[in-house]
């Protein structure tokens, strides 16, 4: 049986993935509740545009997208960003119920849980926090929504990549090439009609998007906002290696792997991260100039303000009073990680092996 490249075709294999696994609890209620999940939010998005005409005069001038390899930075450089009032950034709720109408009506729902404190969905020990009132990042839209994401893979149903039949799944659906394109433009129009509403319902001139697996829709996303900014953030992949892989050893669902699935997991993760790099560097090299900047994250660390100088100039950002205090108040420089990392030596990792895996990063950034 053929199955088709689309969210039903992306479902389906979820669920197969599950089950192969031995997940059974856990096939039945993500196929109980996410048809019935999609069926509602596809409804009120459709009365939103019944209801909501004006949403199509709305224009996206100048977004601006933060990428990189997981684990580099992106998080706390789109935290810094998302606290000037010239951008719109978007909530885990926002994600969680796209629709104007939606969220109106469970708007009370939204209150009651912000007022009983509860939010939150993730713990720091995954990574970062996750809340449904905080900024997340967009590539929780397409998951939720559209199931194109790496995210399915990567942490929900992490299965998949310990699942020998469908652990190619990223290269094979989810990165850009012919087969996939129909789809990426199917999701990235799904972004921009998302982006249109909250541009609806603030005052905020612009857009900024942070969304690390973007950069396997790096094309698509280019050909649909052709004004849109992007800025990569770079870190040694040994170091990214060894951060993805102790925050996965505690994000839900990874923590549910068992040490033989943890190893065949870092095998094909090992794969993607290289996949993922090599995309990075594709992506850049069909930019013009000045329609992207690099951070490499040891400066982000360590020059702080210089590195945030030279944003405020690609983006022509104000330096105004409030943008000085920010600068001072997230300066890296003032505080000490909370994530303890495992060594290479836990991974079974060979540091001669990945400077030569990842040679064509290290000789163009870390030479």
């Amino acid at each position: 049986m053929k199955i088709p490249n689309n969210t039903l075709g992306l479902f389906v294999i979820s669920i197969i993935v599950l089950l192969r696994s031995g997940k059974i609890v856990f096939a039945i209620l993500f196929l109980t509740i996410y048809p019935f999940y999609y069926l509602i939010n596809s409804l009120f998005l459709f009365l939103d545009k019944i209801f909501i005409p004006s949403l199509r005069e709305i224009k996206i001038n100048n977004p601006v997208l933060i990428m990189g390899v997981n684990r580099s930075g992106t998080t706390f450089f789109h935290k810094v960003l998302s606290n000037l009032d010239q951008f719109q950034s978007n909530t885990t709720w926002d994600y969680i119920f796209p629709s104007i109408i939606l969220r109106k009506i469970l708007n009370p729902v939204y209150c009651l849980l912000v007022k009983f404190q509860l939010t939150r969905v993730e713990g720091r020990k995954g990574g970062h926090s996750v809340k449904i009132n905080k900024i997340e990042e967009d590539e929780m839209l397409l998951f939720l929504h559209r199931l194109d994401s790496q995210w399915i893979s990567n942490h929900f149903i992490p299965w998949y990549k310990t699942d020998k039949k469908f652990s190619n799944l990223s290269s094979k659906f989810l990165i850009n090439n012919s087969s996939n394109m129909n789809r990426h433009r199917d999701s990235v129009d799904f972004l921009k009609q998302f982006w249109k509403k909250q541009l609806y319902l603030s005052n905020k001139s612009q857009i900024l998007s942070k969304a690390n697996p973007f950069i396997f829709k790096g094309q698509t996303i280019q050909s649909t906002f052709q004004n849109i900014k992007m800025i990569f953030l770079i870190r040694d992949p040994k170091e990214v290696l060894v951060s993805y892989f102790s925050m996965q050893e505690k994000i839900k669902f990874g923590n549910r792997l068992n040490t033989n699935e943890r190893i065949l997991y870092r095998e094909s993760a090992y794969k993607e991260i290289q996949i993922w790099y090599k995309e990075t560097e594709k992506l850049i090299k069909e930019l013009k100039p000045d329609s992207f900047m690099v951070i490499k994250y040891s400066d982000l660390m360590q020059n702080f303000q210089w590195v945030m100088n030279n944003v405020s100039a690609f983006l022509d950002l104000q330096q105004s009073k409030h943008f000085k205090e920010l600068l001072s108040e997230y300066d890296p420089s003032n505080y000490s990680s909370e994530h303890k990392n495992f060594d290479l030596e836990y991974f079974n990792l060979l540091e001669k092996k990945i400077h030569q895996d990842f040679d064509f990063v290290y000789k163009k950034y870390f030479n």
